[in-house]
């Protein structure tokens, strides 16, 4: 029986997507700018939705809530504040998702990448054996 995923389970499946991305690019035979553009760019894709196997994110600001009027009192432009929206939103998993990357070792890359081919197929597998049904 399937269930709502919980913020732990959608930090790790993003952080797991992203890594995948980190052994994607490092396995491409292009320069470095190249795979840290692809990168940069796999990683706006997932964010925006695009991507297989990670839903889109909200990406809004959310600045301190001394900023505005520190900012005012300078008179410089601030961001606009989304703190009312803090007890609307579901399993909100900005703040921390830094502190659950941890480095891609280069005997890892091949392993990593079979293993996200491996989650991707066995989704879509289900899907398939669900519109078969």
């Amino acid at each position: 029986m399937s269930r709502e995923k919980v913020a732990d389970e959608i930090v790790a499946e993003l952080i797991e997507h992203i890594r995948g991305q980190i052994c994607l690019w490092e396995s491409m035979d292009i320069s470095s700018l190249d795979k840290l553009n692809g990168l940069a760019f796999s990683i706006l894709v997932a964010l925006d939705g695009d991507a297989d196997g990670v839903p889109g994110f909200i990406v809004a600001p959310r600045p301190h809530p001394d900023d505005k009027q520190f900012n005012k009192d300078r008179g410089i432009n601030y961001y606009p504040e989304n703190h009312q929206l803090d007890e609307e939103i579901k399993a909100d998993i900005g703040g921390i998702l830094h502190e659950h990357l941890y480095k891609v070792r280069k005997e890892d890359v091949k392993n990593i990448l079979l293993k996200q081919e491996k989650r991707h197929a066995e989704i879509v597998k289900k899907i398939i054996d669900e519109v078969e049904l």
